[in-house]
């Protein structure tokens, strides 16, 4: 199919793109107070605004997993609406792909890619992540508090296979102890597990008193005589224990916080650890959470990386972190708050669109980063904009582009050479012949199990490039019935199908440079194959592969 002279893979930095008007800024957030002061003694200035139709893929990608459709893209950027913005923030957290999205985060930040897992397990987990937690807004240390107390079966009740998949990794409780400090404080302390912390104040007994909250988790098979039956029971065993040190100086530990305080011996030991964990006092609960959804929308921590709060990591602001995690206390744990606190806010919606060498240091959030897609978002982008899932919207008469927009840079197709392709990458092509199996493969060999919370995505360009070569995509851009088979059935100008097609794969209108670019190659034919040579290219573009 992709043959000719014709424009072939289009490299397309996140900078490039037909730029919208910038928003007005309201009122400064806590925020942007914080960063402002921050970029002043910095002696720094941040990047202008994001266009609109950077904030909304942007916002779509990280609240909800997806691109918007053409008609929700076009629609947001003839809105004149001075507080667009925050109204399509309060969209966008009551749509259903948001309790969708972020329980695809969670269950990748619990138990990862790991395929070993059985795939009833992780769906149990799935399901109850996204039905009982985030359609719900479920507050974050309720949350916390089921998947640390959780017992039963791990078909029936999803919130057990977190535990259950730490207890059964290797390690038992050791495992359990580390993944839950980790996870809900940021904190590493495994490294004390054969002696004092070489970079923390954690001591060995710190340590094991950790691992004792854990030591009588349990597993048991629901029908041990049954081969087939993949049913695994959560309990606690009250007689189990956990034993440290060599010889004589052995000796059992006692469940006790890292601070010295001891567990209630009266109480259930994994419910006085939710106790110690969530009081008033341990506001490392909340900025281990905060840090981390920082990371998801801005792709780096205010600690970096998001679980070591040792003392290596210094925090970059530290009294914006502790004051932000003291308001997300404030308002119940609240987790849409808080992704609606980020979002709202100056910094988030900065473009990413700077010279590098006037670029000021990532941590001082002054510009955008450009992160590569997941695979979780790259599997629904593609689907979006590939399937025909919602009628060609009706085009109004396009604002003037802007005439300054760069020109797409075009990559000769020879440039990718099949001789160089890494055989894992050739493995992948040809197994990734539909959505759940992309997404396997994408996991399988660039998702990163201990980044996937901050979108970073271990593939480069060049396997990114060969992976859309596969089945998927050309079988999707060649049927009639797909997203390109609907825009050229209801659409009869080229101009008019240029717009659908860029904002179906782009979320944005075509530059003036882009148009003049690609509409010689489109008008006065009746020929399908340039439309979809157009539109495999914008979908090989690495502004549709990366969030910017």
């Amino acid at each position: 199919m992709r043959t000719g002279s014709f424009l072939v893979a289009l490299l397309v930095a996140s900078a490039v793109g037909g730029a919208q008007s910038a928003p007005k800024v309201g009122l400064p957030t806590l925020i942007d107070r914080h960063l402002q002061r921050s970029w002043e003694e910095a002696g720094v200035a941040a990047a202008e605004p994001a266009s609109d139709a950077e904030f909304l893929r942007r916002l779509s990608l990280d609240v909800l997993g997806t691109i918007p459709t053409a008609e929700e893209a076009l629609a947001f950027i003839h809105d004149a609406r001075a507080d667009k913005r925050a109204r399509k923030i309060d969209q966008i957290l009551a749509r259903p792909e948001y309790a969708h999205h972020w329980a695809e985060v969670w269950e990748d930040i619990l138990v990862g890619y790991d395929n070993q897992i059985r795939q009833q397990s992780k769906r149990a987990l799935y399901t109850w992540l996204r039905d009982e937690c985030f359609a719900q807004n479920l507050p974050y240390d309720q949350m916390a508090a089921r998947l640390l107390t959780a017992r039963g079966v791990n078909q029936e009740s999803g919130e057990v296979n977190f535990l259950l998949r730490q207890g059964t990794k290797g390690g038992g409780a050791i495992n359990i102890a580390s993944k839950v400090s980790k996870t809900f404080l940021a904190t590493q302390i495994q490294c004390a597990q054969c002696h004092d912390h070489p970079f923390d104040k954690y001591t060995q007994d710190d340590f094991y008193g950790m691992v004792a909250f854990f030591a009588q988790v349990s597993n048991r098979k629901v029908d041990a005589k049954d081969q087939k039956d993949q049913r695994i029971e959560l309990f606690d065993n009250p007689k189990a224990e956990t034993s440290y040190g060599e010889g004589k100086a052995r000796k059992t530990a006692k469940p006790c916080w890292l601070d010295g305080t001891p567990a209630d011996p009266s109480k259930s030991r994994r419910e006085e650890f939710v106790r110690l964990l969530e009081r008033p006092d341990n506001l490392q609960f909340a900025r281990a959470l905060v840090n981390r959804y920082w990371a998801h929308f801005f792709g780096r921590g205010i600690v970096h990386p998001i679980e070591d709060f040792s003392g290596r990591f210094k925090p970059s602001h530290p009294e914006m972190l502790d004051e932000l995690s003291r308001e997300f206390v404030s308002w119940g744990y609240d987790l849409k708050w808080l992704v609606w606190k980020i979002a709202g806010s100056r910094a988030y919606q900065l473009s990413s669109r700077m010279p590098p060498r006037k670029a000021p240091p990532e941590k001082l959030f002054a510009v955008a980063q450009t992160r590569p897609l997941t695979p979780e978002q790259m599997v629904s982008a593609m689907t979006r904009a590939l399937n025909a899932e919602e009628a060609p919207v009706a085009l109004s008469t396009p604002k003037a582009p802007d005439p300054k927009a760069v020109t797409p840079k075009v990559v000769d197709p020879k440039a990718v050479d099949p001789k160089t392709v890494d055989p894992k990458v050739a493995e992948m092509m040809k197994a990734a012949n539909s959505k759940d199996q992309l997404l396997q493969q994408l996991r399988k060999y660039f998702g990163d199990e201990e980044n996937i919370d901050i979108g970073t995505f271990n593939g480069t360009i060049q396997q990114a490039l060969l992976l859309m070569n596969g089945g998927t995509v050309n079988q999707a851009i060649v049927g009639k019935s797909g997203r390109l088979g609907v825009i050229l059935a209801s659409k009869q100008s080229p101009g008019d199908r240029l717009d659908l097609m860029f904002l179906s794969a782009l979320s944005r209108l075509p530059s003036s440079r882009e148009r003049t670019a690609y509409l010689p190659h489109l008008t006065n034919t009746q020929k399908r194959e340039p439309y979809e040579d157009v539109y495999w290219t914008l979908l090989n573009s690495s502004e549709f592969l990366f969030n910017h």
